[in-house]
């Protein structure tokens, strides 16, 4: 029974873990899918707005990291190839963001339920929830699983997300079309899109260790089936923050 519409992790039978700081660990994964999870609206709809504009963001990275590891033919959550409806599912969740987020997000403002706060609620955490676990993540994830160990611990996992999903654009080579869409919706959200956003300065150390962190042997990024290098990473992180000003 979430009571926030801030992850898509509600659905998934896998748990992220983090330590006291808060840095990311490791995935758990259950032997069981959740029998039922129920979604009151009217509980959700008196959490921040910050909270569902996270979901938001870690929502709308769902379909751009399917796409991503089905072209590199890569594996999902469990070890087996992404499926159809996964893509389908993802690719609903991002257009109705896309479509209803900022009716949401005033809905969510006022306390009131409407459909569209519903149907952004159910692309949080429904459609995101069953189209990240069985069509996969990919660099988005492993880079803010990667920031946790050098931002704020107030910073929420879809914030990092949002930053991470530019990188997932950068790495995919989406045309700037593309990421100009979504720089400028994540943007308008309020969410990440630069270092400073996230407290962090141009510091290649810095960024060489970030990089490190997102590289590590199980993360998410490996679907992608790319040769990538820490200099590699770091650069991403740089052109980030250079499209973002």
């Amino acid at each position: 029974m979430p009571t926030l519409a801030s992850t898509d992790a509600p659905t998934s039978r896998l748990s992220a873990t983090y330590n006291a700081q808060g840095h990311f660990e490791n995935y758990i994964f259950f032997d069981r899918s959740p029998s039922l999870v129920m979604v009151d609206t009217d509980i959700i709809v008196n959490a921040p707005t910050r909270t569902l504009i996270a979901g938001i963001a870690d929502a709308l990275a769902t379909f751009v990291e399917y796409r991503a590891v089905k072209c590199a033919h890569g594996q999902n959550m469990f070890g087996d190839k992404a499926t159809i409806a996964a893509g389908v599912l993802a690719e609903q969740a991002t257009k109705t963001i896309f479509r209803e987020a900022k009716l949401a997000i005033k809905a969510n403002s006022a306390h009131t339920v409407d459909q569209h706060f519903e149907n952004v609620v159910e692309a949080n955490i429904l459609l995101s929830g069953i189209g990240f676990e069985s069509g996969g993540e990919a660099a988005a994830h492993s880079i803010a699983n990667g920031l946790t160990q050098f931002v704020s611990p107030t910073i929420m996992h879809g914030e990092k997300v949002a930053f991470g999903l530019l990188g997932q654009l950068v790495l995919s080579q989406s045309s700037s079309v593309l990421y100009q869409k979504y720089l400028k919706f994540l943007r308008a959200l309020g969410l990440p899109v630069c270092l400073k956003d996230l407290g962090l300065a141009r510091d290649r150390q810095t960024l060489y260790q970030i990089a490190q962190e997102v590289l590590r042997t199980n993360e998410t990024i490996h679907q992608m089936n790319l040769s990538l290098t820490a200099a590699d990473i770091v650069n991403t992180l740089l052109q980030i923050d250079s499209y973002a000003n």
